[in-house]
């Protein structure tokens, strides 16, 4: 099972942002929002169907309706708001239902810390989509000078 993270993993949340900013207000329209999928977001979604689960740190009764919005044309897709809990904590005693080493994708640190104390069976992932620094994993990969 994958357990991606929504805004930033999956969704350009700061080109939204500008967007929301210049918008009138009131409810999003289906599909308004979907432009703002990362480009391998939504074949992702369809391809892995049932395999794929949406855990945000959004609030549900706020976000049902952006959620609609900039997933629709997707199927089969699940979301968890864990309204601000931390994911860790959140997802701790439901882990087991999604096998023995489910994937969890978050582009924050702290989701990840949490994962990491309370989910130690899943296999934890960072999503860096921002692209403003290359990322390196170990000190020989820098270039030489």
């Amino acid at each position: 099972m994958y357990l991606l993270d929504f805004a930033g993993t999956l969704f350009d949340f700061a080109a939204f942002e500008e967007y929301d900013r210049s918008r009138s207000s009131g409810p999003y329209m289906p599909g308004e929002l979907s432009r703002f999928l990362y480009p391998d977001a939504r074949s992702f979604l369809i391809e892995k169907g049932n395999s794929a689960m949406i855990v945000t740190a959004a609030d549900k009764i706020a976000d049902a309706n952006f959620m609609q919005s900039a997933l629709d044309g997707i199927p089969r897709i699940a979301v968890m708001y864990t309204n601000g809990v931390l994911k860790g904590a959140f997802l701790a005693p439901y882990i087991s239902m999604y096998g023995t080493s489910p994937i969890f994708i978050d582009d924050s640190p702290s989701h990840l810390a949490s994962m990491t104390q309370e989910c130690p069976q899943a296999q934890l992932f960072e999503m860096r989509r921002d692209g403003r620094w290359p990322v390196i994993h170990a000190l020989a990969e820098l270039p030489s000078v």
